[in-house]
């Protein structure tokens, strides 16, 4: 299987696009019955900045993420949780209270596995694997995300990215290209990502949900994170 979040991205992504995962964690603090809820997975974990906030607030937590280089920061921003290295589709679970896949895991296609009839499979596993009156917080893309093309560049003190998103409304497939140069002391080090989403029809999702057992909430956002167009959020209980 092809290499994602090597250790540049995965060092962009931590420092720059943790606040998702920070707002999905205060998400999950705020609400009433976490204060009886003792175990996490969090699926698709990226690097730890979840697990590290509920680890810090008494829970246990499980992270499971394709990528090795993400995790190695994972490990070192939450050090009491537990980290695996596998593809969300092939991860055997434990029983939990709180399963969460934040940040869109389930749309990338860096698994063969990512499509409709393999998302309902993982849904009904997550069902099965939710102690009673659990609770699964997950956010997908939708196939009404903006179609036009993006191409941009992106400039930080440590890095500068080139980022084309195009999507292929035909197939329900956004691509991310993204070349980047990230600065290592005295110079700059090139690498280059190309990332695959399918993209889901809501309807379907809702569909899969009810069917599976859950009552769902949709959300526009986690705590003070506002998802952009075509990126929604689901609150579902056991």
């Amino acid at each position: 299987m092809e290499s994602f979040y090597g250790k540049h991205l995965s060092y962009i992504h931590d420092k720059y696009h943790g606040d998702i995962a920070q707002n999905a964690a205060q998400e999950i603090l705020k609400n009433p019955s976490s204060r009886s809820y003792k175990k996490v997975i969090d699926l698709g974990c990226g690097s730890g900045i979840l697990a590290s906030i509920l680890s810090q607030n008494g829970f246990k937590v499980i992270g499971v993420d394709i990528s090795y280089d993400i995790l190695e920061i994972a490990k070192r921003k939450s050090p009491n949780s537990t980290f695996i290295q596998k593809s969300l589709f092939e991860y055997s679970f434990e029983f939990s209270d709180i399963i969460c896949a934040i940040g869109e895991p389930f749309n990338y296609m860096f698994d063969e596995k990512a499509d409709n009839s393999e998302l309902a499979k993982l849904i009904h596993k997550i069902y099965d694997n939710l102690n009673p009156h659990g609770l699964f917080l997950f956010d997908v893309l939708s196939d009404d995300v903006d179609a036009d093309r993006n191409i941009k560049i992106i400039e930080n003190d440590d890095y500068t990215m080139f980022l084309d998103i195009e999507v292929n409304a035909e197939k329900s497939v956004l691509t991310r290209k993204m070349t980047y140069f990230v600065r290592n002391k005295n110079c700059y080090e090139k690498d280059t990502e190309t990332h695959q989403q399918i993209l889901f029809n809501l309807s379907k999702v809702e569909e899969i949900l009810a069917e599976t057992g859950f009552k769902y909430e949709k959300l526009n956002g986690y705590n003070r994170h506002f998802f952009r167009k075509g990126h929604y959020g689901y609150l579902c209980r056991k």
